[in-house]
C-alpha cells in the first residue's frame, strides 16, 4: 500500500523523526505534552498504514531506543556507592521503567496487530497489550546484569 515516487521521502521517512523524539523523550522521563502523545498514535497508525515494508525497520528502530533508555538507566543505577543507595536506586529506575511499559505499548498497537500476523489496525484489545512486544523489549529490565555488576 505503499504510495511513493522515485526520489520522494516515505512515509517512514517523514514521520518517524517526530515518533522517534517522542519515544526518547518518553523512555527518558522528559515531559511529552499531550499533544504530543495523541500525535504520535496518529504518525505510528499513518506509518502502518501507508507503508508495510516499514514494520520492521520501526519496531527496530524502537528496539534500539527502549535498548539505550535501559542502558543509561542502568548507569544511573551503578552510580551508587553502597548497597542501600544501589537497591534504592534500582527500585526507583524500576518503578518508573514499569510504568513506561504500561504506556508505551499503547500507540504502537498497530505495529503489534502487524508484527503478530494480523492487520487489525485498529490495535489489540488491553489484555492483549499487555503481553505485547513492545512490553517483552521493556521487561528485560536489567536486574541480573545490575547485580552481577554490583557484587
Amino acid at each position: 500500500m505503499r504510495c511513493q515516487s522515485s526520489g520522494q521521502e516515505s512515509v517512514f521517512q517523514r514521520r518517524w523523526p517526530a515518533v522517534s523524539d517522542v519515544v526518547r523523550r518518553f523512555l527518558n522521563m522528559e515531559p511529552v505534552p499531550p499533544a504530543e502523545w495523541v500525535k504520535l498514535f496518529e504518525d505510528v497508525y499513518q506509518i502502518i498504514s501507508w507503508e508495510e515494508s516499514a514494520q520492521d525497520e520501526m519496531f527496530r528502530s524502537l528496539t534500539e531506543s527502549i535498548k539505550a533508555a535501559i542502558k543509561r538507566s542502568q548507569q544511573r543505577v551503578m552510580q551508587s556507592q553502597d548497597e542501600s543507595s544501589l537497591l534504592k536506586a534500582y527500585i526507583q529506575e524500576w518503578v518508573l521503567f514499569s510504568e513506561k511499559s504500561d504506556n508505551l505499548p499503547n500507540p504502537f498497537a498497530p505495529l503489534e496487530n502487524c508484527l503478530g500476523g494480523k492487520h487489525n489496525l485498529s490495535g489489540p484489545s488491553k489484555r492483549k497489550l499487555k503481553y505485547s512486544i513492545v512490553r517483552k523489549v521493556l521487561q528485560p529490565f536489567p536486574v541480573n546484569s545490575l547485580l552481577s555488576s554490583a557484587c
